[in-house]
């Protein structure tokens, strides 16, 4: 985790900074789909909302359902709709182009800088919940698998701060 904090903090991007509405916790078990085919119908669970990087909640939904505990749970169709990463970040970006959003000239290299953070996030609450099971304070009967994915977290972190950068 220290290793990881400290390359997160050498490594910040340089894209000038860019600053959007971020859910903080996107994930798939997070929206509603329509019923008649795969769009989303409603975006949930949105308390964390917050300004921030738009790279943040692409790379949240991606490591959440990464993690066997904590990954979504949505239904078997939904899962089914769910492209590959790469398949994923490439629309991401394909349809920033097209919008012509502000954000859409993002270095996609960068990507990896924002999986590691993500990364690095679910270190920080598995060990949290990992902090509350050994105080007999846990809200999860999972609460002590859930912490142990904090050193998993970790080294992925690591191993995304290590990647190749992204490219289309």
């Amino acid at each position: 985790m220290d290793e990881l904090t400290a390359w997160l903090r050498a490594n910040v991007p340089d894209d000038g900074d860019p600053c959007t509405l971020v859910h903080g916790d996107f994930k798939l078990d997070n929206l509603l789909f329509r019923e008649d085919g795969p769009a989303v119908a409603a975006v949930l669970d949105v308390e964390l909302a917050t300004l921030g990087h738009p790279l943040c909640d692409l790379a949240t939904m991606l490591v959440y359902h990464d993690f066997e505990v904590m990954k979504a749970r949505p239904s078997p169709e939904a899962l089914a709709r769910k492209p590959a990463d790469g398949d994923l970040v490439e629309r991401y970006f394909s349809r920033l182009r097209k919008s012509g959003a502000a954000t859409a000239d993002l270095p996609v290299a960068n990507f990896n800088y924002f999986l590691a953070f993500s990364l690095f996030r679910v270190c920080a609450i598995a060990q949290g919940v990992a902090k509350r099971a050994a105080d007999g304070n846990a809200s999860s009967a999972a609460a002590v698998e859930i912490g142990k994915l904090a050193p998993v977290a970790a080294e992925r972190g690591l191993r995304a701060a290590a990647a190749p950068p992204w490219a289309l």
